[in-house]
């Protein structure tokens, strides 16, 4: 696929699309911050930086499949200006058209939020083109009436997540796409700040001496009444509330308000409703961190980490912090100058992570470690690294701590974006060696799959004919003896399939020839090419099927493969007994068996066995006398189908037609239709139980 990605950044976009294997073709990135575009082009080389998204043009672009961005957040943030979209002369911004027209007038607008509707002009632009691309875009928590202005404009209701689910971080965002119509919440992986932090960290994170005698001299006794402020948040320990009372106050001091911030928390337990400055009375409620009556003060729950921010205050306020070994956090009060709300146990989740955090001495997260004293540091970068769930394969050569705090403070949760990502339609290009009649193709199409590409290797006329007349674009390459001159981008191939012929394996065969047989020996080209696709592809899928056979030819094939087999009978997919060995390199899904029997897919007549025989390829070839045909029914070779109820022979019987031999290989009906039926008996024997390898298949999308 070809991707756009607007205020790529580190390209967070890219970084999670290579994670979840989705290959992309082309990578547009739109940024203008240096060191994020070094540090994407050291990482990703082949993505095409765009520069400006205000002067981004959509004819220089191919057709683009995905667009994602994450608009600049600062004056919708809760913590931000709150300015919403719009222009330095306070005019709100609230549609494409208008800002489309303020800008054609030479208009300025506030901060760089309104951003938003370059995203928007840009998409729109792609659609009139005909591109009809998938869209994703990231943005903070916002009031009501921003959020309703992005709902309205992107089509559809956000998705609210909080990172703090599948990392050590809160850090709750909306995210609208229309990448699939109902994505749920992640499920909680538990991951506390313990989990990311490093065994040993450089001195010079750790603050100074004077800052750690401050703290020492401010632990409390448990019970000590403690107060925290902060205004409009349901955590908070000073909950703003308007009261009829609140008004008299704030007229009689309106010219001493700045002597009454003082919060007195009540001895009895039950809270205070005091006045303020502000404009709201603060309810007071005891037990946390001492704020000193400033607003960005919190009480210290049990759990997740703040959210990692774009901006931070210069005293580090809004940083992630942990105490390790320390009495409870109810029981220290410190001064806001230097913490605030950033205190995190090592139980806990950080907060959220800011871009700006490198300023400050106590910026980028503190942790305050106990080692017989209280010692305060900040996250290193690779802690905070992994507070956005950053691969630690990313490189970071030549960037300085302060940009890589800033980057990763304006960057994506990784793991929150996979979760989303995930519901990509994801395209495949698929090598098919001794493809038969094209079996797989029909199982990929059953996986829900979508199939870019479809290579198939395959030397039989009659079988290249069936796969042809179903599937015109499949690009057939020939003799698997002659993969060495294919034509084809090894480095493009995202699955290899096949099931090299069994006959030399096989009970019913001359298996005493194992790997030394002309066909089965088609093995080690199945490998040869796997292991040359990996030096391109090291994540390369794969299946290999072949008959149930003995234990020490398929722990040779595991050990080649490395993998073991999984053990699969079509019987629990549908009416046939056929018994296969598979091997792949993800998780095969539970299956039931889904209770077909023979009975239920013959046209007419009467069986006498709940399932059918193993399809053989000699099916074409059925002796034509009565006496033979039965020996063979006898020996497990041939399955009959008898004229009458009691299934005497002497009544009449016949064997499976053509009709009956494809519901028994589970493909569609009329498949093989463009050859002779005696043929089509052949090549059915030779290929797979499609519902089999559909359900082997579906473990992929999982």
């Amino acid at each position: 696929m070809n991707v756009l990605s607007l205020f790529d950044g580190m390209s967070c976009g890219r970084i999670t699309l290579s994670e979840l294997g989705i290959p992309v073709e082309k990578y547009y990135a739109s940024e203008v911050d240096k060191f994020a575009i070094k540090a994407t082009m050291q990482n990703f080389p082949d993505t095409i930086q765009l520069g400006d998204v205000r002067e981004l043009e959509v004819s220089r672009l191919d057709k683009i499949d995905l667009i994602i961005g994450g608009s600049p957040c600062t004056n919708l943030s809760m913590s931000g200006k709150r300015k919403g979209l719009s222009t330095k002369e306070g005019m709100e911004v609230l549609d494409l058209q208008t800002y489309l027209e303020l800008k054609e007038n030479g208009f300025e607008f506030e901060g760089q939020s309104y951003l938003f509707w370059e995203y928007i002009r840009i998409y729109h632009e792609l659609i009139e083109r005909g591109d009809n691309p998938k869209f994703f875009l990231e943005n903070v928590e916002m009031g009501n009436k921003w959020e309703s202005v992005f709902n309205e404009t992107m089509g559809r209701k956000g998705i609210h997540i909080n990172s703090a689910l599948v990392s050590a971080q809160n850090r709750k965002r909306i995210y609208w796409t229309d990448i699939h119509d109902d994505i749920p919440q992640p499920e909680d992986r538990g991951i506390l700040l313990r989990d990311i932090l490093e065994e040993e960290v450089d001195e010079k994170y750790f603050l100074s001496d004077k800052m750690i005698e401050c703290l020492k001299g401010r632990v409390k006794t448990e019970n000590d009444p403690i107060c925290v402020a902060m205004r409009g948040r349901e955590s908070a320990c000073l909950t703003p509330k308007r009261t009829e009372y609140g008004k008299q106050i704030r007229k009689e001091y309106k010219e001493q308000r700045k002597n009454i911030q003082q919060l007195e928390p009540r001895e009895d337990g039950k809270t205070n409703c005091l006045t303020t400055v502000q404009k709201d009375n603060l309810i007071v409620v005891s037990g946390t961190i001492c704020g000193f009556g400033g607003r960005h003060f919190r009480g210290i729950k049990s759990g997740k980490s703040c959210t990692l921010l774009a901006r931070a205050r210069n005293d580090g306020s809004s940083q992630p912090c942990v105490i390790i070994g320390t009495p409870n956090i109810a029981d220290i009060t410190i001064p806001n100058k230097y913490i605030k709300k950033n205190i995190r146990s090592i139980d806990d989740k950080a907060h959220t992570l800011l871009a700006t955090s490198h300023k400050g001495a106590m910026a980028n997260g503190m942790t305050l470690v106990d080692n017989g004293n209280f010692r305060i540091r900040r996250l290193t970068p690779t802690e905070c690294a992994r507070l956005q769930t950053v691969p630690e394969w990313y490189i970071w050569d030549g960037i300085s701590d302060t940009q890589r705090y800033k980057m990763l403070g304006n960057g994506w949760n990784i793991e929150t974006i996979k979760h989303i990502f995930k519901y990509i339609e994801k395209t495949m290009n698929v090598l098919s060696l001794c493809d038969g009649i094209a079996c797989g193709r029909i199982a990929l199409e059953r996986a829900d799959i979508k199939v870019d590409k479809y290579y198939a290797s395959e030397i039989n006329g009659p079988s290249i004919k069936v796969a042809l007349d179903n599937y015109p674009d499949i690009i057939e390459l020939g003799d698997i003896k002659n993969w060495n001159k294919w034509d084809i981008q090894w480095e493009d191939i995202d699955l290899l399939i096949g099931g090299t012929p069994c006959q030399d394996f096989s009970q019913l065969g001359k298996e005493k020839l194992n790997f030394d047989g002309e066909r089965s020996g088609l093995f080690f080209e199945y490998v040869n090419i796997l292991n040359h696709i990996r030096q391109f592809n090291p994540n390369i899928k794969f299946l290999l099927e072949n008959v149930k056979m003995k234990s020490d030819w398929a722990d040779l094939i595991s050990s080649h493969l490395g993998v073991d087999y999984v053990y699969i009978n079509s019987s629990d997919f549908s009416a046939q007994m056929r018994a296969r060995y598979y091997w792949c390199n993800w998780e095969i899904p539970a299956w039931k068996d889904k209770g077909i029997l023979f009975k239920d897919i013959i046209t007419d007549g009467y069986v006498e066995k709940d399932k059918s025989w193993c399809m053989l390829e000699s099916w074409n070839r059925f002796a034509k006398n009565p006496e033979s045909l039965l020996r063979r029914y006898k020996r497990s070779l041939t399955p009959l189908i008898f004229k009458s109820p009691d299934c005497n022979p002497e009544k009449g019987f016949r064997t499976p037609n053509i009709t009956e031999a494809e519901r028994l290989q589970t493909v569609p009906e009329g498949y093989t239709k463009s050859v002779q039926p005696h043929i089509g008996m052949g090549l059915l024997g030779n290929g797979w139980t499609v519902d089999v390898i559909s359900h082997v298949l579906k473990g992929l999308k999982q």
